[in-house]
């Protein structure tokens, strides 16, 4: 595996694949879409688990109901 390096030669993380199932740090950092995008992965690979089929509509309602009534204080 090859992990790419600084011109100082330390090892930089790959920005496009850090993950967080932390929904406040990520409605903190970036939008709402990011929020509520958290939100449905976080809720679908629970329902994989247990191999439960739910229409993506009804999760996108709760992920939507979620991210609005975060209370995000810094």
């Amino acid at each position: 595996m090859n992990k790419p390096a600084s011109p100082t030669g330390m090892w930089l993380p790959d920005v496009n694949k850090i993950v967080t199932n932390d929904i406040a740090a990520v409605l903190g950092a970036y939008d709402v879409e990011a929020g509520r995008a958290a939100h449905m992965k976080e809720m679908l690979s629970v329902f994989e688990v247990y191999d439960i089929d739910v229409d993506l509509r009804h999760l996108t309602l709760i992920a939507d109901y979620m991210v609005s009534t975060y209370r995000i204080t810094r």
